[in-house]
């Protein structure tokens, strides 16, 4: 059993800088019914807790310093690219879409995404969301593809439509 901690009606010591002080020095909890003062005091207790690795005030922190480097290993992990080739893959594109041509610029919020194949995880491109999006919908099935062709064209879709089309920019 641990040393025992000096108690009194309106002091306590602080178990981690050892000094005795007011309760109102404490952060208080719920036992059996009472507000008793934690073990550490407020500036102790806030001092561990921001030095804690667990905390989530650390972890933003920790994070966002590190935003980049998360990046860079998830597209090596699940496309086996580093943040060096997807650049060179958009500029290579001219920094447009593969398929609308849109311009894409990166680090924007609704961003610029790598295509792959889902059976052989190889990279095909770089889309923009609309793009990435409606592939994914047709589950890169172009037999999927080739019938919503198909039935736009055989439902009155027209070349004046098709002309609106290709100056419509997302």
């Amino acid at each position: 059993m641990g040393k025992a901690i000096k108690i009194t009606e309106t002091t306590k010591v602080c178990n981690i800088c050892k000094e005795e002080k007011h309760w109102d020095l404490f952060y208080k909890k719920n036992y059996k019914g009472n507000k008793v003062p934690v073990s550490a005091c407020i500036i102790c207790y806030n001092k561990r807790r921001n030095e804690n690795p667990n905390n989530r005030v650390y972890r933003k922190k920790y994070t966002d310093d590190r935003k980049d480097f998360y990046k860079e290993q998830r597209l090596l992990k699940k496309y086996g690219i580093t943040m060096s080739e997807k650049i060179k893959m958009l500029e290579s594109q001219n920094n447009r879409c593969k398929i609308c041509n849109k311009e894409l610029e990166m680090g924007t919020p609704m961003g610029v995404h790598v295509d792959h194949n889902h059976i052989t995880d190889k990279v095909r491109g770089i889309l923009c969301t609309n793009c990435n999006m409606g592939l994914g919908s047709f589950k890169d099935n172009p037999d999927f593809l080739y019938k919503a062709i198909e039935y736009l064209l055989e439902n009155d879709f027209s070349l004046e439509q098709l002309i609106k089309l290709e100056s419509y920019d997302h």
